[in-house]
Order: structure tokens, then sequence, then C-alpha cells
């Protein structure tokens, strides 16, 4: 089997949102799930909502992107489970099936500020990619360290969530979150931070920004877009760094129909002047 390429939109997409991101798949529980935890509490939910801005093509919403990072780390989990049933499902193992995942969402330093529309809808949206298109792919969720905010957001959530999925939900205040992860999940299997005894090379769960291989910056020459909001009556200036072979594209949107003038200014940059005449910067007006 020949590998994909690793530089397709969703490549980008799960590069960039790493770096806001926090969370790990990491082992199995005691029947065999493969479990995820995430870090709620120190994912950087406004960093996030700004890389999706900058990764969505012109006119396209923020929450398209969300849906392809949520559908491609739904893939990865149906392969670990397919890898897990043919694992246990051996006689020697006990013969049994897996055919979902545990899911632990750690809700230590949440706060209010994480908590805005925008938030909302994000989640509302992975919501309904879970329940459309992976039903069965939750055995359990598992909310642990919960405080009153947790329940106030569930609360905005629950009419949006399948009453079968909110049957699956476990909350657990922050006293009994060692134990009742202990009980789900072996102690060798269960990160120390849980009171476990398992300790990898690099921290069990993922923190965004941890080692620096994971960064929310774009690359160079990579795809993606400024938002530039402008009153009526009022002008707005903006610098974009060009190489040759770059592509620019303009687009507005204005309320009542209103015409847009625009002027661009091409510059060489100051390694070009110094290198040959480039002349007098150029003023295109359209």
């Amino acid at each position: 089997m020949k590998p994909r390429p690793t530089n397709e939109p969703i490549d980008t997409i799960t590069r960039r949102m790493y770096g806001a991101y926090s969370g790990s798949i990491h082992k199995w529980d005691k029947q065999g799930h493969p479990v995820t935890f995430d870090l709620g509490g120190q994912i950087d939910a406004q960093l996030a909502i700004k890389t999706l801005k900058e990764l969505a093509p012109p006119g396209i919403h923020l929450n398209e992107g969300m849906v392809q990072f949520r559908t491609y780390e739904n893939e990865m989990l149906n392969y670990l489970i397919r890898f897990q049933d043919a694992k246990f499902s051996d006689a020697k193992l006990g013969g049994r099936r897996v055919t979902s995942v545990t899911a632990v969402m750690d809700a230590k330093h949440l706060h209010m500020g994480m908590i805005t529309s925008e938030t909302v809808d994000l989640l509302k949206h992975i919501l309904a990619v879970d329940q459309s298109h992976y039903p069965e792919l939750l055995h359990r969720m598992v909310v642990v360290n919960c405080s009153s905010l947790v329940m106030l957001l569930f609360g905005l959530l629950k009419p949006f969530i399948d009453s079968r999925v909110r049957s699956k939900f476990i909350f657990v205040n922050p006293e009994d979150t060692n134990e009742v992860l202990k009980s789900i999940i072996d102690e060798e299997h269960l990160p120390q931070r849980y009171g476990g005894k398992c300790s990898c090379e690099g921290g069990c769960i993922y923190t965004s920004g941890q080692d620096g291989t994971v960064s929310h910056e774009a690359k160079e020459h990579e795809e993606r877009t400024v938002e530039v909001h402008v009153d009526a009556g009022k002008s707005s200036n903006r610098t974009i760094a060009v190489e040759k072979g770059d592509m620019v594209v303009l687009e507005w949107e204005t309320v009542n129909g209103s015409d847009v003038d625009f002027e661009a200014l091409f510059k060489p940059s100051e390694s070009q002047s110094l290198s040959q005449d480039a002349g007098s910067p150029k003023i295109v007006q359209l």
C-alpha cells in the first residue's frame, strides 16, 4: 500500500490545529477500547478559531475546516478500533469485540472566557458530524474534573445531542476523577497525572506547544485567508509579502451593494532593490 501525499489541505488543517489543541489517543481501557484524552481546559479556543478563519477559503465558513479536522480524527480512530478488534477478538484474549472508543474529556482549567458563540457553534458542528456519520464510534464519554461551568455548557448543547449519545456521558467531580478513571483503565495504562503508573517518554498526553514540533503558524507560501473589515467611508491599508509565482485573490462583501474603491502598490523587497534596479514602485488603479 502506497502512503498518501502529506501536502493535502487536511494535512495543513491538522498541523495548524494541533498548535492550539491539547490531547492524545493513549492506549486502551480494561475492555480494549482505544482511549482518547482531550484536555478541554487547555485548548486555546480563540487560537483555534483564528486558525480556522485563516484556512477557510474566501466565502467559506470556518466550520467547514472544523468538520474536516473532526472527520480526519474519527477516521484515525476507526483504524485503531479495527486494530484493537482484531487483537481482542483472539480467543486467547477472551474473544470480545471492540467497536468503539472511550473518550475522556478533562475540564480542568475550563473558564467562562472560553465559552463564546463561536466556540459553542463549533461544538454543535462537531456533534453533528459525530452523530450523523459516526453514531456508534463512542462507547462512553467520561467528563472529569467537572465544575458547574461544565454543566452550564452541557445544558447549552444538550438539545443538540441525541438521547442515545447523552446516555453515554459520565460526569465526574475533581475529588473522584482519579478513582473513576482507575475503575475504567488499568493503572499501567493510565497517565500519572490521573494517579496511574504510565509515564510515556515525552508525556502521555500532548499539550499544544510542548515540544515546538507543532506550530499554528502558517508555513512560508502556505495558503491562508486574511479578513479585513472596513466601515463605510473609511479606508484600510494591508501589506502582503509575496514571492514569484504567488497568487493573491481579493474578494469583497458589502452590506448594501456599495462600490469598493482600491489600489494596489507593488514594491520590491529590500533584497531585490539592492540586487537590481527595480525602478519606482508601481501603483495599479483597479
